[in-house]
Formats: C-alpha cells, sequence, structure tokens
C-alpha cells in the first residue's frame, strides 16, 4: 500500500486544511475590518462569510452593496472575495483577487495589510503545489518581517518555510521547523492563535503521515493542546464541539492501524463514527484508512453515503475528488463490481479534464490581469493606441506560454509514473531472485529408512508436497485443495499445516499463492497478448480479482501497469 500513498502524494488531503481557513481567514478579514469600518458594515461582513458556503452568489451580492456604498476599501474587498474563493476550493480564482489587493496602491503603506494578504497568498500556492511562487512570497513576507518582534508573523514565515523544505525532500528540517513555528505561535496573543497552534499540529502531522513516520507522540502532543485549551479565552475548542476531536481521531486510527495495533485502531475509529456525522468533514481520512486496512466494502457503503453531498468541482477542493474518485473505483475493482469501476474512473476523468480547461483559464485570466494592472502604473506616459497593442501581444504569448506549460506538464507526469513503474517491475524480478520459493533443491541426499526420525519424516512428507505443488505445477490447478492433496500424497491431517510452517515459515494458502503470482509475472512479460483474465485463470486464480488484490498487496502496481512498465523497458 506503501507505493499507493507515495503516488497520491500530490492528492494531499485538504478538507481540514479548508475548515480550518474558514476560521482564519475570517479572523483576517475582521481584524483588517475593525478599525476602518461602522460597526453596521462588520456585521454585514459577517453576514457574506456566512453565506459561503451555502450561497455564494449571495455573498457577493452582499459585497457587491458595500462597494457600491462605498463603505470598504477596495483593496479589502478583493481580499474578501479571495476568502470567499479560498473557501470554496477554487485557489486560482483566489490568487488573483488577493493579488490585486496586495498590489493595490492604496494599500501599499499598510504593512500589516500586506503581510495578512502574503500568508493567504502562501495557502493559495501551497494548494495548488506551486512551489516556485510559494518561496518567492515566503522571501518577501520575511523581509517584510524582518524587523517585526510579532511571534505571530514569524511563525507564519517559519511554517512556510518548513513547508517548503518538506516539498524539497528535507524531512526531518521540515518538522524541526513546524515544531519552531508550533512554539513561536504559542508565544502570540492574536486572537487566532489556537488555530495557528492547531493548523500547525494538523500539517505536521499529514507530512509524518505521507512519510510514513510514527506520528502517534505527536497526536498525543496535540491531544494534550486542545484538552488543557479548551477553557482558555479565545480558544475555539468547545468541549460540546466534537470536530476537533474526530479529527485527532481519524490520524490516529491510521498511525494505529500503521504500527500493527488493528484492535485499537479499530476501537478509535469507532471513536470517529460516534461524532455526528463525521463523514461531512473528514471523509476523506476515513476512506483511507479503510483503504490501507483493505475494507473495500465498507469503502462503497461510504461512498454511497456521501455521494448525495458531493458538490460540483468549483466548490470541492479538486485533489481531494480526485483522490476519492481512484479510491472509490478501486474499491469497486477489488470487489469484483467492474461496472461501476469503469464508471467511477470515467468521471474521475471528466472531472480531471474539466479541471485541466479551469487550470488553462485562470492561469491566462491571472497573467492577463496582472499585465494589465501594469499596464495602468504606466498609462499617462504611452497612447492608448500602443497599449492596447502591447497587450494584444502579451495575451498571445500568455496563451502560447499557458498551452505549451500545460503539454510539457502533461509529457513530465505521464513520464514520471512510467518510470516509477519501471523501477517497480525491475524490484518485482530482483525480489523473486531473492526471495524463491522455499523448499529442497533436487540434489539434497534423502535418509534412508533405517536412519529416519521424525525429523527425517517430516522431511520427506514436505518434499512429496513440494515435488507435486512445485515440479509438477499441482498450485497452477484452479480446483486444488488441502483435502486432495491429503488424499493423494497420504499425508496426515495434523501433520499438513506443521510441515509448511517447519520448512517454508509460512501458511499454505500464502505459499500457493507466491508460486501463483511468481507464474503470473513470469506469463505478463513473455505473453504481451495475454489478457489479465487468461492469466489469472492460467495461474490457477479462482478470479481475476482474485489475481488484482493478491498482485498488488504484495508487488505494489497492478497486473496491467507491471506489463506496460517491463514491455516500455524493453
Amino acid at each position: 500500500m506503501g507505493d499507493k500513498n507515495i503516488s497520491s502524494r500530490r492528492a494531499y488531503s485538504f478538507l481540514m486544511r479548508l475548515m480550518l481557513a474558514v476560521l482564519l481567514l475570517s479572523a483576517f478579514a475582521y481584524v483588517q475590518a475593525k478599525e476602518k469600518v461602522s460597526p453596521e458594515t462588520r456585521a454585514k461582513i459577517d453576514k457574506i462569510y456566512s453565506y459561503n458556503f451555502t450561497d455564494l452568489q449571495k455573498s457577493l451580492s452582499l459585497l457587491r452593496q458595500l462597494e457600491s456604498a462605498g463603505q470598504i476599501e477596495p483593496y479589502s474587498s478583493n481580499e474578501i472575495r479571495g476568502d470567499l474563493y479560498y473557501n470554496r476550493g477554487n485557489f486560482f480564482e483566489s490568487l488573483k483577487y488577493y493579488k490585486r489587493g496586495l498590489y493595490d496602491e492604496r494599500a501599499s503603506g499598510d504593512i500589516a495589510f500586506q503581510q495578512k494578504v502574503i500568508g493567504k497568498l502562501l495557502m493559495c500556492f501551497d494548494n495548488n503545489h506551486n512551489l516556485a511562487e510559494m518561496n518567492r512570497y515566503a522571501m518577501m513576507l520575511k523581509k517584510l518581517t524582518a524587523d517585526s518582534n510579532t511571534p505571530y508573523m514569524q511563525s507564519v514565515v517559519v511554517f512556510n518555510e518548513g513547508k517548503i523544505a518538506h516539498s524539497g525532500g528535507f524531512t526531518d528540517k521540515s518538522y524541526q521547523m513546524l515544531r519552531q513555528a508550533i512554539n513561536l505561535a504559542k508565544k502570540g496573543t492574536t486572537p487566532k492563535k489556537y488555530e495557528d497552534i492547531y493548523y500547525y499540529y494538523i500539517t505536521l502531522i499529514k507530512m509524518m503521515q505521507e512519510d510514513h513516520r510514527d506520528g502517534l507522540a505527536t497526536i498525543g502532543e496535540l491531544e494534550q493542546f486542545v484538552k488543557s485549551s479548551q477553557s482558555a479565552k479565545g480558544s475555539p475548542f468547545s468541549a460540546s464541539d466534537p470536530r476537533w476531536q474526530a479529527d485527532i481521531d481519524i490520524h490516529k486510527t491510521i498511525f494505529l492501524l500503521r504500527a500493527g495495533r488493528e484492535q485499537e485502531a479499530e476501537a478509535c475509529y469507532g471513536n470517529f463514527l460516534k461524532t455526528k456525522d463525521p463523514f461531512s468533514y473528514d471523509y476523506l481520512h476515513a476512506v483511507e484508512y479503510l483503504t490501507e486496512a483493505c475494507r473495500w466494502d465498507d469503502i462503497i457503503s461510504l461512498w454511497d453515503r456521501i455521494r448525495p453531498n458531493i458538490i460540483d468541482l468549483g466548490q470541492e477542493p479538486y485533489f481531494d475528488l480526485c483522490q476519492l474518485y481512484r479510491q472509490v473505483a478501486d474499491a469497486y475493482d477489488k470487489t469484483g463490481r467492474r461496472d461501476e469501476a469503469i464508471a467511477t474512473f470515467r468521471q474521475l476523468d471528466s472531472l480531471q479534464n474539466a479541471f485541466r480547461h479551469n487550470e488553462e483559464q485562470s492561469a491566462i485570466t491571472e497573467i492577463t490581469n496582472n499585465y494589465e494592472n501594469k499596464a495602468q502604473a504606466i498609462e499617462q506616459e504611452r497612447t492608448l493606441a500602443k497599449m492596447r497593442q502591447k497587450e494584444m501581444i502579451v495575451i498571445v504569448i500568455v496563451i502560447l506560454a499557458a498551452g505549451t506549460l500545460l503539454v510539457l506538464r502533461e509529457k513530465r507526469n505521464a513520464a514520471l509514473i512510467l518510470k516509477k513503474n519501471q523501477r517497480m517491475a525491475k524490484y518485482i524480478e530482483q525480489l523473486q531472485k531473492k526471495e524463491p520459493i522455499q523448499g529442497f533443491m533436487a540434489e539434497e541426499k534423502q535418509p534412508n529408512n533405517d536412519e529416519m526420525g521424525e525429523n527425517d519424516t517430516d522431511t520427506i512428507l514436505y518434499r512429496r508436497l513440494y515435488d507435486r505443488l512445485v515440479r509438477q505445477q499441482l498450485f497452477l490447478d484452479p480446483n486444488l485443495s488441502r483435502d486432495k492433496l491429503l488424499e493423494e500424497l497420504n499425508i496426515p491431517k495434523n501433520k499438513f499445516a506443521q510441515l509448511f510452517k517447519k520448512f517454508a515459515q509460512t501458511s499454505y494458502a500464502h505459499f500457493v499463492n507466491d508460486l501463483r503470482l511468481e507464474h503470473a509475472c513470469s506469463l505478463l512479460r513473455q505473453h504481451s497478448n495475454h489478457t489479465i483474465e487468461a492469466v489469472a485463470h492460467d495461474c490457477g486464480f479462482s478470479s481475476t480479482s482474485t489475481l488484482y488484490t493478491l498482485f498488488y498487496q504484495k508487488y505494489g502496481m497492478t497486473p496491467n501497469e507491471y506489463r506496460k512498465a517491463v514491455q516500455t523497458d524493453r
């Protein structure tokens, strides 16, 4: 399962981040409005945010009313618009408005506002996986806060530097920086101090989860922090609000499962399920746990439960939806429901095509708007005709550049996936060479009857089994059974399991399945025209889904992926 988690690295979980961002961004907006607007205007801003998830158009209509009445500064209006789109997962659109607010001349002297908006830009670039821009704005924020003794802003800078370090592969360094950000945030006095600390902890936990590190100790620190903060003034951790503990429980469940503590993991998952409608805000981590536990039917049941609440692409994080559709499709496939698996993969493909189109249009719009803003600054020095001519040239260049970048990105992604599969195929071959099926070699000397003790009797019995199963390839028989072997080879029933445990260090079922999987690899390498169904039948598997399940569990890739990687490598 590890390779699957690595391959979905770009599908990082945003849902909890968005939930926390609602509080974070709202607090930002309230601070901005506090000294510059009347209580009536602040109440209207409250309403704008309250309608954000249920009726975006109503939020935008209320915002336009404030703008028409001159009750809000244009750069503050752009910031609120960015918040609205960010909270709905539309990070490209939110970037556009945050930049408009940041580069508005009327906000040029407000350092606090600039620091705040850059912090939001960093979150957008993080969600869009734009490491280059994230690094550029992190440096900008660091310069703005160089002379600041505010622990909050220092924690924001260190936190984002830690995120960048993790994206660059500096795992231990990123952990240290996030812990430093947590300690700085604890020294802060801002109203959103507790949300910041919680968000930093959750981010650290997700990093450790992604890297397959043991995060139970960090989970314990977070639990202690929430409990100790419940009575603190300004703390959002109400004892009557189960959301915080539910989020902790589902992350703890995954760590416990990976630590081999299945019973504790199931108990922790049970606590998560007791939360009122837990899947309304943390379905993704629940699916991750069920996937790692190979509980495919439970995934399908969960999907049936949450599907009516899955909203359109513009209102839900794209990477979350893609990851969910992949896992649900895999669950259908592993339970033999191939038609539903195919339908779900088609929905995923449609979702990806829609996102690529929106991404291209948003990128073009963003760059075009940046150009227009710059053109206004030099409008007095240029004639209108010349400015329009240059504007058209830039637009054409932007369209061509955006198209080229999208094509190159798709090619690069395809090449990376293929290289990964090729490496895995070579690893499978090496694994088979290093770990052959255990048994006796033909040249081993057999003991004579006079020398035989109990151990020698076991040796002869196991040699019979090994010769029949391996050398005579009885493992390829789909109707092979334990009782058939016992009867055919005249082996005592109470000896059967002991023989495999003693000589092969495994069970009979695992022994036979390993032989069949090894044979499947050979067929996939040598016979490119064989269907997967034919390979499964020739190897003695009862069904194609059984081959898929066992092959993925052992090798971390599907039979189709293995065949493609081997053929391409040749």
